[in-house]
């Protein structure tokens, strides 16, 4: 019955220094999952925004290009309110000089 006690003590120690080290891997590779999720959640609150109404990138970037749309609408109408003012005043313009032309003619 000593015999095996001893054994087992052997063996517990011999066992000790390796769950020692898986321990300390464990530790070690718990940080470095905590450190990476916690990098993972900013970068998705940066993207995408978090529940404390704060607006992420991508909703800033979906606001720009209703802005954008919003501009070329208002870009189109004046470009052809300008587009039309050119055509008549060119029109005026060759009428003005027919005019001056059957005047001194």
């Amino acid at each position: 019955m000593m015999a095996n006690l001893e054994q087992i003590f052997e063996k517990v120690e011999s066992i000790d220094g390796k769950v020692d080290e898986l321990l300390t891997w464990k530790a070690v590779v718990e940080v470095q999952c905590k450190a990476h999720r916690q990098q993972t959640d900013e970068v998705r609150t940066t993207i995408y925004g978090d529940e404390k109404n704060n607006v992420g990138i991508k909703t800033k970037v979906q606001n720009l290009l209703n802005c954008k749309k919003q501009i070329t609408k208002q870009r189109d109408f004046w470009l052809g309110v300008l587009r039309n003012i050119l055509s008549y005043g060119a029109v005026a313009l060759g009428a003005w000089l027919l005019f001056i032309y059957k005047t001194v003619l």
